[in-house]
C-alpha cells in the first residue's frame, strides 16, 4: 500500500493517508460525522466513520494532533533488566511516551519509571484490544527469553492492529573451553539427565517449574528463585533460597562450595545478571545442565538496549 502525506496546519505531525486519500474537505466531513452530522448537514443519513476507510492507527494519530499531542506511544513488554533500562532511557526522549507492562509473576517487581501496567492481557486478542484502546504506535517485546507465550501473542496482536514490533533479545550464553555443559531442550529433559548423574543440584529454573523435579527423591536440591513457591506447590527435596540478581562471582562460588553442589541446572537466559554461576561452575569443574531456548516468532530483533533505542529513533523520524 502506498501512502501520501498531508501537512496538518495545527502540528508538525505528518499524517499518512491511504490510496483512497481524502482532500482536506473530507477531514471536515469526518469532523461532522464525529458531531452527529452527515456530509450535507442533517442527521437522517448519518455516515459511519468507517466508510472513510482511514487506517485506525492514523485516526488515532490524527486525534492526537487535534489535541495538540505529537507523542508517539510505545508499549514495552518487560520483566527483564534490559526492559527496565530501556523504559528508563525512553523516558528521557522527547516525543515518545512509554508504557511498561509486567506479567505480575513476581510479588515485588523492580521499580520502573513512568506508566506501568501489571497483569495479563487475555491472550493475543486481549493484547490487540489493548493496543487499539491505548492508541499504541509501537510495540517492543523485551520479555524473558523463555516467556514465549507472550512473545507469540505480541507477534499476533501487532499484526492484527498493523503496528511495528521489535524483539529485544539478549544473546544466549555460549559454551567455552572448560565448561561441562549437557544441553537439553526443556526442563523435563533436564530432570531426566539428572537421574543417576547428580546428588546435590543447584536448581535455578524459577519457581514455576519445580514440580518437574519433584520425583527425584534421591537428589538434594538448592532451589533459588525470586519469590517462594505457593503453599500447595509440589517441590523436590532440599532447600529454598529466595534472592534476586545480579549475582556476584564470589557469592556464587561460596554457595556452590558451601552446599557441596555437583551439578547446576540453568536456563540459557543470557546476559550478565546470572552468568556468574556459570563462571563459578567452570572454575570448580562442575556439570551444568543447560536448558536451551524455545523457538520465538519471526520479526525484527536487536540484542541490546542501544539497538532498541536506535530502532525507536528511526520510527520517530519516519
Amino acid at each position: 500500500m502506498t501512502h501520501s502525506r498531508i501537512q496538518l496546519p495545527i502540528t508538525n505531525y505528518q499524517l499518512p493517508i491511504t490510496n483512497s486519500q481524502f482532500p482536506i474537505t473530507d477531514l471536515h466531513r469526518y469532523h461532522k460525522c464525529l458531531n452527529g452530522h452527515d456530509i450535507i448537514g442533517n442527521t437522517q443519513n448519518q455516515l459511519p466513520i468507517t466508510n472513510y476507510q482511514f487506517p485506525i492507527t492514523d485516526l488515532h494519530r490524527y486525534h492526537k494532533c487535534l489535541n495538540g499531542h505529537d507523542m508517539m506511544r510505545v508499549l514495552i513488554l518487560g520483566g527483564t533488566g534490559d526492559a527496565a533500562e530501556l523504559v528508563a532511557r525512553v523516558a528521557t526522549i522527547p516525543g515518545i511516551e512509554a508504557i511498561a507492562s509486567l506479567a505480575g509473576r513476581t510479588r515485588e517487581p523492580s521499580t520502573l519509571v513512568g506508566s506501568v501496567r501489571i497483569g495479563g492481557f487475555g491472550g493475543a486478542t486481549g493484547l490487540a484490544s489493548y493496543l487499539r484502546e491505548m492508541h499504541i504506535d509501537l510495540l517492543i517485546d523485551s520479555t524473558h527469553p523463555f516467556a514465549t507465550q507472550i512473545s507469540w501473542n505480541a507477534a499476533t496482536a501487532a499484526t492484527v492492529v498493523s503496528i511495528p514490533r521489535l524483539m529485544l533479545i539478549r544473546p544466549p550464553w555460549e559454551k567455552v573451553n572448560g565448561d561441562r555443559w549437557m544441553e537439553v531442550d526443556n526442563t523435563e529433559a533436564a530432570a531426566a539427565v539428572l537421574k543417576n548423574q547428580a546428588q546435590r543440584v543447584f536448581l535455578t529454573v524459577g519457581r514455576q517449574e519445580l514440580a518437574v523435579f519433584a520425583d527425584l527423591k534421591d537428589i538434594w536440591f538448592l532451589m533459588r528463585m525470586i519469590d517462594p513457591p505457593t503453599a500447595d506447590a509440589v517441590v523436590p527435596p532440599g532447600m529454598i533460597l529466595c534472592d534476586r540478581g545480579p549475582f556476584a562471582l564470589d557469592n556464587e562460588r561460596k554457595i556452590l562450595i558451601h552446599h557441596n553442589i555437583d551439578t547446576i541446572v540453568s536456563k540459557n537466559s543470557g546476559g550478565d545478571a546470572t552468568y556468574a554461576k556459570i563462571i563459578a561452575a567452570r572454575e570448580l569443574g562442575l556439570k551444568v545442565v543447560m536448558v536451551n531456548r524455545p523457538a520465538i516468532p519471526p520479526g525484527e530483533q536487536v540484542a541490546d538496549v542501544d539497538g532498541a533505542l536506535a530502532w525507536l529513533f528511526e520510527k520517530l523520524q519516519s
